[in-house]
């Protein structure tokens, strides 16, 4: 071989060994900074194992509730299917009962005018009492036994009635107590003192007339029937 060639193969092999070694120390450069950045790594892969590990909790959340409100939604579906058919029922039932309405309704007769209740004979044949004669009241005078005028002329009108219709025979008049059978036999009647000053210490005051079976009684009369009732059953 040649001097010359075997100097050109030297300067490769030495420009080729340069180069390996700037290769060299560019990696070995690239190597110190990967140790300086391997605690970064450890704490970037603990970081992804503990959002791997909350994904998979969420997850296994997620199915959880997913699975609880599809539970609930067939709950709720089971109770309104359940309303549902309820309602159905009630108003299947409400159109019967209004159709069952209307029939009855429409079968049933409108009333006819009410007839008026025939008025009784004895009321049509009595007169109203507007139309019958007002009896002015009269002044009452005292006798001296305490009794007034109208108690004489009443006593004797009730004689005199009683004598005229005949309800009352001669004969009962001795079973009745004296004052009555006085009355009914016009006998005079004796004065009580207490019903005398009772009668003069009472106002005079205008006669009230009420109806009494037909008839217009004053103050005076009724006075007199209540005397005549008292004296009976003060005797008997």
């Amino acid at each position: 071989m040649s001097p010359t060639l075997t100097l050109v193969l030297d300067l490769v092999m030495v420009g080729l060994l340069a180069a390996t070694i700037a290769y060299a120390i560019i990696l070995n450069r690239q190597i110190i900074k990967l140790r300086e950045s391997r605690g970064e790594m450890a704490e970037l892969v603990r970081g992804l194992n503990e959002a791997m590990s909350r994904a998979e909790t969420g997850v296994r959340s997620l199915k959880k509730t997913a699975h609880e409100t599809g539970d609930d939604l067939q709950r709720t579906v089971a109770k309104a299917q359940t309303l549902r058919d309820e309602l159905e029922f009630m108003i299947e039932a409400a159109d019967a009962m209004a159709n069952r309405l209307g029939n009855v309704g429409g079968e049933r007769p409108k009333p006819g005018p009410a007839a008026r209740p025939a008025a009784r004979p004895g009321l049509s044949a009595r007169p109203p009492v507007a139309s019958r004669p007002a009896v002015a009241p009269r002044p009452i005078v005292e006798d001296d036994l305490g009794h007034d005028d109208h108690d004489l002329h009443d006593h004797g009108h009730d004689d005199h009635d009683l004598h005229d219709h005949g309800h009352i025979d001669h004969d009962d008049h001795d079973d009745l107590p004296p004052l009555r059978s006085a009355a009914f036999r016009n006998e005079p009647l004796r004065a009580d003192p207490s019903r005398a000053e009772s009668l003069a210490r009472r106002p005079t005051t205008a006669p009230d007339p009420i109806l009494r079976e037909g008839e217009s009684l004053s103050r005076a009369e009724r006075e007199l029937l209540q005397a005549i009732e008292n004296a009976g059953k003060g005797v008997g």
